[in-house]
């Protein structure tokens, strides 16, 4: 196992105005994206895509500008030992870190590699422009949103 530095969270939160300049922020997208298809080329989807779980190497290893994907507790095989996709489960949990995550995890649906590039695109955002739109929704709207969507998802088991 290789010791990394600093995650792109800490990063950006050690940032001016808290985001990366747009160079930046475009050189770590295309590094991103390339662990993330390479880990979707390994057959597994990581169900967790935030820039906490990048990190850059070290500064004594002169790694600084690589780009590390971390923390794959909660990857999943989507192909069998055959090679075929793995069906889709009916009934799965919420997996992921909801600021983050894809509109089919939100409802509570099987994840695929289209989520985790859709998580990918929301954390480019954040590095972009600082923040995604949905922050700024106050705690009793978002309670809200929560529980409507808690009813929509239990409608959907009793169906």
């Amino acid at each position: 196992m290789k010791l990394v530095g600093s995650t792109l969270w800490d990063l950006r939160i050690k940032s001016p105005e808290r985001k990366f300049s747009m160079v930046t922020s475009i050189r770590a997208a295309e590094q991103t994206l390339a662990g993330i298809r390479d880990l979707h080329l390994c057959g597994y989807i990581h169900r967790d895509i935030k820039p906490p779980n990048f990190a850059i190497g070290r500064e004594e290893d002169g790694d600084l500008h690589t780009i590390y994907i971390i923390d794959f507790g909660l990857s999943r095989k989507y192909r069998t030992e055959n090679n075929d996709l793995r069906h889709e489960r009916e009934k799965v949990m919420f997996r992921g870190t909801t600021r983050y995550a894809s509109i089919s995890a939100l409802e509570l649906k099987e994840q695929s590699r289209k989520d985790d590039v859709e998580s990918w695109w929301y954390m480019v955002l954040e590095w972009m422009i600082g923040e995604l739109p949905w922050q700024k929704i106050k705690a009793e709207q978002r309670s809200r949103y929560c529980a409507a969507a808690e009813d929509g998802a239990a409608g959907r088991e009793e169906s």
